[in-house]
């Protein structure tokens, strides 16, 4: 997992995925911590499909612990009323991981994924989740949303980091601020 968020953090995330090359650095990656004899099942489609299922993972994540009237345990777990539970893990397949088992690479996930998957209510929903988690009862302030000038030429937002950590900031979010400041600047007051 620390492949994909080393590829983010040089600015090789893209939307929801990658950009060509990383996907040979991932490879390459995975294959330094997979055993001799199993290298060769290592491929960038074995690759893109774990990185797909973690994102599925993600947002069945996110959908369940920001609905309301649900909340996370001691154990890590999304926890409601056992009727509660019952009922949303009949009718949401996706999420019936969670019955017994917590988010795994919650902290890369949430890198890798915040503010591209989730919207709406649930924009800056799992910062609220790990923050609670740590015993603090915090409310996050949802997203803004999208100034017109914040939009590039295809219509899609320039700003990737929507954490509001500007340590969390891409190279593509400081070329974004960059280019958003200048235009400011250029526009008569």
């Amino acid at each position: 997992m620390q492949g994909f968020v080393t590829q983010k953090r040089l600015g090789n995330m893209v939307e929801n995925g990658f950009k060509k090359q990383s996907w040979t650095a991932i490879v390459t990656r995975v294959k330094l911590h997979t055993p001799e004899n199993m290298e060769q099942l290592v491929n960038e489609k074995k690759c893109r499909s774990k990185f797909d299922a973690f994102k599925k993972q993600w947002r069945a994540w996110v959908a369940i612990t920001t609905a309301s009237g649900w909340s996370v345990d001691e154990r890590d777990l999304p926890s409601n009323s056992p009727k509660v539970i019952e009922t949303y893990f009949e009718k949401h397949e996706e999420a019936r991981f969670f019955k017994t088992k917590t988010l795994p690479f919650k902290e890369e996930l949430f890198e890798l994924c915040e503010g591209k998957t989730a919207t709406g209510r649930r924009a800056g929903g799992i910062q609220r989740i790990l923050t609670q988690a740590a015993g603090h009862n915090v409310d996050v302030a949802p997203a803004k949303e999208a100034d017109p000038v914040d939009v590039d030429e295809v219509g899609s937002p320039q700003e990737i980091n929507m954490t509001g950590d500007p340590s969390q900031d891409t190279a593509d979010d400081l070329a974004g601020d960059r280019a958003r400041e200048k235009r400011a600047k250029e526009r008569p007051a």
